[in-house]
């Protein structure tokens, strides 16, 4: 009986290395969830209201839609394009200034064969 071995597995397309990489954010690579609660804390903290870590949790993994009226119901009086818009800034800024890496997954980037593709996000 004879068996067929797999080809292998290609790390880099055959037409060179990696331009870019696409971060995904649900927690797989990174982990931005305490950006978001910080977001959304400092919008509703910025007309008054009262966000609580229980508010917060009641977000995670909800539309964003979904969440923007969450935080109208909270006291934010903008629509929900806005406070989608201030929220996605918001967390894009706290990116910006440090990439909260999953640790298990940390020797994925270190894998990269210089020069370092593109990141954007």
């Amino acid at each position: 009986m004879s068996s067929t071995v797999p080809a292998p597995l290609h790390t880099e397309p055959e037409n060179g290395p990696l331009q870019a990489v696409l971060w995904d954010m649900d927690g797989t690579i990174v982990d931005t969830e305490p950006y978001w609660i910080q977001a959304e804390k400092d919008l509703v903290h910025s007309y008054g209201g009262s966000w609580t870590d229980a508010d917060a949790e009641m977000m995670i993994g909800q539309a964003l839609t979904f969440s923007a009226g969450l935080l109208q119901n909270a006291g934010v009086p903008l629509g929900i394009r806005e406070i989608i818009d201030r929220l996605i800034g918001a967390v894009v800024e706290q990116v910006r200034r440090n990439v909260p890496g999953v640790p298990a997954h940390g020797s994925c980037s270190r894998s990269w064969r210089q020069p370092a593709p593109r990141v954007s996000w």
